[in-house]
């Protein structure tokens, strides 16, 4: 039960560093939202979630620059782990998604894609089928239109105007980069200059045995 709007579960970061209150509420929602709520093994959300940032102050010492960079890098971490390790997840996906027409879509966009049961199954399949992508983002509700449409799997052009259809060596460069347990999904919607990451993971038949054997 891991969804956008964190998950069952409870994380506490500390810290000796001299961060002023208002300080800490803000740079935690913005580390938050980049990473916690970024992130999808299953669409299934838990009433039981907590992220807590604990300041002693104890070292007088304080960079809020310096510490925003150190806390945006470690939830990320955090988060990532936990689709790492999610129930039967065998590879970590980034849904990178530019060119929206504004940051709400493509936030929308990205995590549509991070909860789509088809595109998770052709993750876990390794096969390159941008057309389940395109779909998706075109079901978000997203700006979106198949001239300007660009996809990518790491650096693998899956589609573009000009190559709708995948060759040869394009489909077997990106079934190699789909057999690796982490890569990215590019979407440039080319309709503005929104911008957001979702991270999420493949589903497997060990994700339906754990969850099928599981009693409450």
């Amino acid at each position: 039960m891991i969804n956008p709007s964190l998950a069952t579960m409870l994380c506490f970061i500390l810290t000796d560093a001299d961060v002023p209150a208002n300080d800490a509420e803000g740079l935690l929602d913005s580390a938050i939202n980049a990473s916690f709520n970024a992130i999808s093994v299953d669409g299934d959300t838990s009433t039981n979630d907590t992220v807590m940032l604990l300041s002693s102050g104890a070292s007088g010492a304080y960079d809020k620059e310096a510490f925003a960079f150190a806390l945006n890098k470690i939830t990320l971490e955090m988060a990532l782990n936990l689709v790492r390790d999610g129930e039967g997840s065998t590879k970590v996906v980034a849904f990178e998604v530019r060119g929206a027409k504004s940051a709400n879509e493509a936030e929308h966009a990205a995590k549509a894609l991070s909860n789509s049961l088809l595109v998770k199954t052709a993750l876990f399949g390794c096969d390159p089928n941008w057309g389940r992508i395109a779909s998706t983002i075109g079901a978000s509700g997203a700006m979106c239109d198949e001239n300007s449409l660009v996809i990518y799997c790491d650096e693998v052009l899956l589609y573009d105007k000009d190559h709708k259809e995948l060759d040869d060596a394009r489909e077997s460069a990106a079934h190699a980069v789909m057999k690796k347990d982490s890569y990215r999904i590019i979407c440039d919607l080319g309709v503005g200059d929104g911008a957001y990451s979702a991270y999420g993971c493949d589903l497997g038949h060990e994700y339906v045995s754990i969850n099928a054997d599981y009693r409450s």
